[in-house]
């Protein structure tokens, strides 16, 4: 089925099972879009939908971004947790989105590149740990409130979904996603006594995680 430069155009392959959007002037010349079926393998992080294609002609790429629209069975039981990963040549799955129709039981994800996508599950919670000052440090009136935290399947997508608290009340924090880790910068005294940390996650996937510290202000 061609795609034109000057016209929308959806593009439905393999039986329907993939939808591919094309808006106006998004390819730079006629193009012909192909798809040939894989099955990925699921990892420790993510779990194998069943279904993935490679796109071509090879890395085409347009000029406004194309929807990507892939179809889950009906056996999946949580669809709020599948995504629309892209595979890299190293082999590692990469988080593109997760727009999810349920009527139409479809993901969709809008890509600037044809390349290999896979239908993904990520079902497990993020990692938090290492939060300063520890649980049970005896700490002076302005400590350094941090923790590390990671998600090896669907990422974490914003600065708001890591979130640190002290002592119920939210702080403004800086999150560092290559550094895997969020800080905030006390700039006045902690009173003397007893406090609590908590930071809580959500990854791209809506699953969540929590850890906390107790700690005392001398």
């Amino acid at each position: 089925q061609p795609v034109a430069p000057d016209r929308e155009t959806q593009v439905v392959l393999d039986g329907g099972q993939m939808r591919l959007g094309f808006p106006a002037g998004s390819v730079y010349e006629l193009l012909f879009p192909q798809a040939e079926l894989f099955r990925p393998a699921g990892t420790e992080h993510l779990v194998s939908a069943g279904i993935g294609y490679e796109l071509g002609p090879a890395a085409t790429s347009f000029d406004r971004k194309v929807e990507v629209a892939l179809r889950y069975s009906t056996t999946v039981e949580k669809p709020e947790k599948l995504g629309i990963y892209r595979l890299s040549d190293k082999g590692k799955y990469h988080f593109v989105d997760n727009q999810l129709y349920l009527p139409q039981r479809r993901v969709g994800a809008r890509v600037r590149q044809f390349s290999r996508y896979a239908l993904m599950a990520d079902e497990k919670p993020p990692a938090v740990g290492r939060l300063e000052p520890a649980s049970g440090a005896v700490v002076g009136r302005r400590p350094r409130l941090a923790a590390w935290v990671e998600d090896r399947g669907a990422g974490i997508g914003k600065e708001e979904d890591v979130v640190m608290e002290l002592d119920g009340k939210r702080l403004i924090s800086e999150y560092d996603p290559d550094g895997r880790t969020v800080e905030h910068q006390i700039e006045e005294d902690l009173a003397p006594g007893k406090h609590r940390l908590v930071v809580r996650v959500r990854d791209n996937s809506g699953n969540e995680a929590a850890a906390r510290s107790d700690f005392v202000v001398k």
